[in-house]
């Protein structure tokens, strides 16, 4: 059988390599693996306002008095009792009579809150969507108008309608106080963006997630969105830097792999080709992260190959069988087998 030129091989990966001594190209092994994104376990997110637990005594029986204030405070006592225990049906039909008998108490804006929480907690979307809608339109100077608009915002992305829940998380994260919701609604904001095609305003939004360093769980999914998009753009110089900053922070290996290979692939596109090795050798140390290390082998293999440093393509080849697709594996083993034949 005759051996196959190393000419022939680099050219048969690199269709624009001419066979001199020009850095490989990036190639990407097919199918390319991906990291999932890192999202809340919820499909939804969710806001919750806490408020401290009342445990009144049953209600009376209110045919025997007429004193409407008297009669409006035991409805909302037994309505917010009936909560706790979440007797969702029976408190939504004490806080509808609360509201109805006392429509500009102080109270009504808890109890409206509650009322859409009872419809939502029975799975009841829409009068839980017209119920927030309500204290949007009513209560909106108070502590309640953020916490609705980002329940809005979570059955929209729920459906999949995702221009109305732009609007609603945008809203929320500029007026909720707690700031674990607020970051979430910032996020599904940037979300919400990105499913209908307004990446620039996606990518203001996730940079701006990304600079927030102190007790935020999205940090690691902005930045590592911010990554991905800046090279499916050919940014590569901003993505190297978004990708070099998810490895300081990032303790998932398999997020960890991808930026590696694809720090690797970059560094080795623009010609850095000593740290691209390094990039594919610390991604197939790894212990996880599996699905990105056949893009890690095969392309550190290539390189060690074009530098003619035989011996390493046949370390590099042993130190793990990875599934590859059936066009790149062949233009391994011929770099591999010609390795050997070298030695």
């Amino acid at each position: 059988m005759a051996i196959i030129s190393e000419e022939e091989i680099i050219y048969s990966q690199d269709e624009n390599n001419s066979g001199n001594n020009t850095a490989p190209k990036a190639e990407l092994v097919t199918p390319v693996p991906k990291a999932e994104p890192i999202i809340p376990n919820e499909t939804a997110p969710r806001a919750e306002i806490v408020i401290p637990k009342t445990f009144p005594k049953a209600i009376p029986n209110l045919e025997y008095t007429e004193n409407n204030e008297e009669k409006s405070k035991a409805i909302l006592e037994y309505a917010n009792f009936v909560y706790s225990q979440k007797q969702w049906s029976i408190a939504n039909a004490y806080y509808l009579k609360f509201i109805e008998i006392s429509p500009n108490d102080t109270s009504t804006p808890l109890a409206a809150y509650r009322l859409a929480e009872t419809y939502l907690k029975q799975k009841n979307t829409e009068d839980a969507k017209r119920a927030y809608l309500k204290i949007v339109e009513k209560f909106s100077k108070t502590e309640y108008f953020g916490p609705a608009n980002y329940r809005l915002g979570s059955l929209a992305y729920s459906n999949e309608n995702y221009k109305e829940a732009v609007t609603f998380f945008n809203t929320a994260k500029k007026s909720l106080e707690k700031n674990n919701v607020k970051l979430s609604a910032t996020y599904y904001h940037a979300r919400s963006l990105t499913e209908i095609d307004n990446t620039s305003q996606a990518m203001l939004v996730f940079e701006e997630l990304s600079k927030i360093e102190q007790d935020n769980p999205y940090r690691e999914a902005a930045i590592l969105t911010l990554a991905r998009t800046f090279a499916d753009q050919n940014e590569e110089e901003k993505s190297i830097s978004s990708f070099k900053k998810l490895l300081e922070i990032s303790e998932r290996e398999d997020i960890q792999a991808e930026a590696l290979v694809k720090l690797g692939l970059m560094s080795n596109s623009l010609g850095n080709i000593n740290e691209a090795k390094k990039y594919f050798s610390s991604a197939l140390s790894l212990k996880e992260g599996n699905e990105w290390k056949p893009d890690a082998q095969f392309h550190l293999i290539k390189i060690h190959y074009q530098e003619k440093n035989y011996q390493d393509v046949i370390d590099t080849y042993s130190s793990g069988a990875f599934s590859m697709s059936d066009e790149v594996r062949p233009k391994m083993l011929l770099m591999v087998g010609n390795a050997f034949r070298q030695m």
